[in-house]
């Protein structure tokens, strides 16, 4: 609970939208984790987080980058929402589009997660009683 209200008061610091009936799910809502390890994790990281909160906001349940590097070919990036992977890519130490990649991926991200938000709103109506002509 603590750490709750420590983490509000940073939101509300950095200029977050005021906090409606259930703070939990804005700030969790609003929340992109940091799991890189090099530099190069670090700059798709910015780049991403800067792109993806400049599509707008959208409903999703905490998403984290996490980087795999390896030594011959980069680093694999893969971008979880609710602990499951949903877009994985590789990105090169001697790629100079990395910012590129990133918007491209911020994109592919976004519309996913706008996709899944759709599903999950038709998904109440899905009742094992009703059938699907009866919707």
């Amino acid at each position: 609970m603590k750490s709750l209200k420590i983490l509000m008061m940073v939101m509300l610091l950095c200029g977050a939208e005021k906090v409606n009936a259930h703070p939990e799910d804005q700030l969790i809502s609003q929340l992109i984790i940091n799991q890189t390890m090099t530099r190069l994790g670090q700059s798709f990281y910015r780049k991403f987080s800067l792109e993806f909160q400049a599509l707008g906001s959208i409903k999703h349940q905490g998403i984290s980058v996490r980087e795999r590097p390896t030594a011959s070919s980069g680093s694999f990036i893969e971008i979880l929402n609710n602990r499951k992977i949903i877009f994985r890519t590789q990105v090169s130490p001697a790629s100079k589009n990395i910012d590129h990649k990133a918007k491209q991926v911020a994109g592919a991200v976004f519309d996913f997660l706008q996709s899944q938000n759709k599903q999950s709103q038709w998904q109440h109506l899905l009742e094992p009683d009703l059938g699907r002509d009866e919707i």
